[in-house]
């Protein structure tokens, strides 16, 4: 899988020695700055500003390639790369790197964007996020968006390699100034995968202007797995933004099947802290973890995940700390 990521890296880095004369030294001298007493940027600032630079300059060249020079707007390039440790009280440690990115080309087509992202947030929530190296680098067109809805496509290939094709409907309802549903349907085709639909919905209530508590449930049919009936979900947590530019969130949650009966399989608890430090584009975050699995005879399992994030292409100025009815979305991300 780890190699998969790194194709789909590789593919990207050829188009940036492509464009790469076209603004190298520009892009080398603008990451060249110096602190207040006269020194050069850390160690750490000049590498991301120099990644930076070069993947924004890589995907306006790719726009402007294919796309109509008569559109003002300029490309854009979003990366999150995610380094995970999980370490259990048997002393297993799991390893993993999540790369998420997306490249918005308006002049190319204003609802056309290329994702790459990791698999498990398509059917989980904030509640859970994966160790597994699970990606898929797909073209994503958007068919429809309003306020509340959004309807679109992708193509592409996911971890097995397998092809695939899916489409995605979202809309959400405001029930009062603190409260809303949302609602989620995913269909997706694999060539080796299948029929996989995935239907959430959840409810969110806003405590106070940095606090929000969410129930959820979801329901996953995957052709692959039918002898197991529907995989399930539901659980409940609560969340809360700090001014310090961090985020602490807890819940419990559960998880089961439809087959031979409806049947719960595991049940879990957790909290996660996240901060950002030292820099705008650094992230930590620290999640430990108690988890009872019906095959294991209920015994507790307890766990401890280290995350560190760096992002590349946001516009920390102009990024607020997330109020209470941007939290669920927020936490999503």
């Amino acid at each position: 899988m780890i190699r998969q990521q790194l194709f789909c890296v590789a593919i990207f880095s050829c188009a940036a020695l492509v464009a790469q004369p076209l603004y190298a030294n520009s892009a080398t001298e603008s990451c060249l700055q110096r602190d207040k007493s006269g020194d050069f940027m850390g160690w750490a600032d000049y590498p991301h500003c120099l990644v930076d630079s070069r993947t924004q300059s890589t995907v306006r060249w790719l726009d402007d390639w294919f796309g109509d020079p008569a559109h003002d707007e300029v490309a854009k390039a979003y990366l999150r790369a995610i380094t995970d440790f999980r370490v259990t009280d048997q002393g297993d440690v799991t390893a993993a790197i999540r790369l998420r990115a997306k490249l918005a080309l308006p002049k190319l087509n204003r609802r056309l964007s290329l994702i790459f992202e990791d698999e498990r947030p398509e059917s989980d929530s904030v509640r859970q996020l994966s160790n597994e190296n699970d990606s898929a680098l797909s073209l994503r067109y958007l068919l429809k968006s309003l306020e509340r809805f959004r309807l679109d496509a992708d193509l592409g290939v996911r971890s097995g390699p397998d092809v695939f094709a899916r489409i995605r409907y979202r809309q959400s309802w405001a029930l009062s100034a603190d409260d809303q549903i949302r609602v989620s349907q995913t269909l997706r085709y694999g060539v080796k995968e299948k029929v996989r639909a995935i239907n959430q919905i959840d409810y969110s209530h806003a405590f106070s202007e940095q606090g929000v508590g969410m129930a959820y449930h979801n329901v996953d049919y995957q052709q692959e797995e039918f002898d197991r009936g529907l995989l399930w979900g539901r659980g409940v947590l609560y969340a809360h933004s700090l001014k310090s530019h961090g985020a602490w969130s807890a819940g419990v949650g559960q998880e089961g099947v439809s087959k031979p009966k409806w049947q719960e399989e595991s049940r879990f608890v957790w909290m996660r802290y996240r901060q950002r430090f030292m820099r705008d584009w650094l992230f930590y975050e620290v999640e430990p973890r108690l988890t009872q699995q019906r095959e294991l005879n209920w015994k507790n399992e307890a766990s401890i995940t280290l995350r560190l994030e760096v992002q590349f292409g946001y516009d920390y100025a102009q990024t607020p700390v997330p109020q209470t009815a941007q939290l669920p979305a927020y936490l999503d991300k």
